[in-house]
């Protein structure tokens, strides 16, 4: 199977995932290695927006497409693709933020997609 594992490093709960706006997040992703980066294509996408949340492909981050409320708030750990690691960091995270993503990898052994359903909670300075 080419998804290892998803793991999201804020609390969960039975409805899916839930973490506090106006933290920073990890949504982990990751899948079995290949030693040729430029195979290597992650996609990340979330329900009911048109563009991708982000796009990584031939060694590099690809954002001509990435949606506009995703630009200079979304980040793959480019570092730790090559060792299996699909991880996107979302920064500041807004309560728009919540709902459903998918992380969509494909390699030369090859392809998997994961679904996270993320629900945030305002923090506790927003309340």
């Amino acid at each position: 199977m080419l998804m290892k594992e998803w793991r999201k490093k804020r609390r969960r709960n039975q409805k899916g995932e839930a973490g506090n706006t106006g933290e920073d997040g990890i949504l982990s992703c990751t899948f079995e290695l290949d030693i040729k980066l430029s195979d290597i294509v992650i996609q990340w996408l979330m329900e009911g927006v048109i563009g991708f949340v982000h796009e990584f492909k031939e060694g590099k981050d690809e954002l001509s497409e990435q949606d506009e409320m995703f630009r200079g708030l979304i980040a793959v750990l480019a570092d730790q693709v090559i060792v299996g690691n699909a991880s996107l960091r979302l920064k500041n995270v807004p309560l728009t933020d919540a709902g459903t993503y998918k992380c969509y990898i494909i390699t030369s052994k090859g392809k998997g997609m994961l679904t996270l359903h993320i629900k945030l909670e305002p923090s506790a300075c927003q309340r």
